[in-house]
């Protein structure tokens, strides 16, 4: 790292800055949505968190809004589904019911990821979880599913125009299927949804994960 630079890691409402690589890699393998930059000095890194913050909180605003109309019309949660196939083998259908009422843009925007409706990319790839995989399975912790764009868990399609150039909001296509109690996640992530139906299908994913989450087979979204 070039000597007086600063790194800033982008997760959620609490960028921090680190002064090393290795604390920097360290906060962003742990959140799939953080993104890092580095900057020259740390007024510079100053003046980027607060431009951040600001528009983090102006997303949020406007998704409170939408928030209390969804309660006011007192509308049902609506459902969706993943077919999953376990290393070519047909596994069953995943139901999850999505949270409208509380956090309908960001339900929204994983509806229509689900569906395909959303078209293509300017590369061709559609904006579609069909045919993506669950890069990173950790058994008893967590299923990590919808890079749209890498495959590998490192990448994801942004639904909103990042703050600056380069960082993306946490509003992106991947989202983590959490099969335990994960209090280290609150306050970062946005809770959106939930597994109503086939149980037995995630726990069945969760025997080809491992520690450190790479699967000992493919696990592909059919439809």
């Amino acid at each position: 790292m070039v000597k007086n630079s600063v790194c800033v890691v982008f997760n959620g409402r609490n960028p921090g800055m680190y002064c090393s690589w290795a604390e920097c890699h360290a906060q962003v393998d742990g959140f799939p949505g953080a993104l890092y930059h580095k900057f020259n000095s740390t007024d510079e890194a100053y003046k980027a968190i607060i431009s951040y913050v600001h528009r983090q909180n102006s997303i949020e605003s406007s998704e409170t809004v939408e928030e209390n109309v969804s309660k006011k019309e007192g509308k049902a949660n609506p459902r969706v589904f993943f077919d999953l196939d376990i290393g070519g083998n047909p596994a069953g259908r995943l139901v999850i019911e999505r949270f409208a009422d509380t956090t309908p843009i960001t339900a929204e925007n994983f509806r229509a990821l689900c569906t395909g409706e959303k078209g293509i990319r300017k590369n061709e790839k559609p904006l579609h979880y069909k045919g993506t995989i669950f890069p990173r399975v950790i058994p008893r912790c967590l299923l990590n599913g919808g890079d749209l764009t890498e495959g590998n868990g490192l990448g994801a399609h942004r639904s909103q125009n990042p703050p600056y150039g380069k960082y993306r909001p946490t509003n992106n296509s991947q989202f983590l299927i959490c099969t335990v109690k994960t209090e280290w996640l609150d306050g970062n992530n946005v809770v959106f949804s939930q597994v109503v139906q086939r149980f037995d299908i995630m726990k069945a994913v969760e025997k080809v994960g491992s520690k450190s989450g790479l699967t000992s087979k493919h696990v592909t979204f059919a439809n």
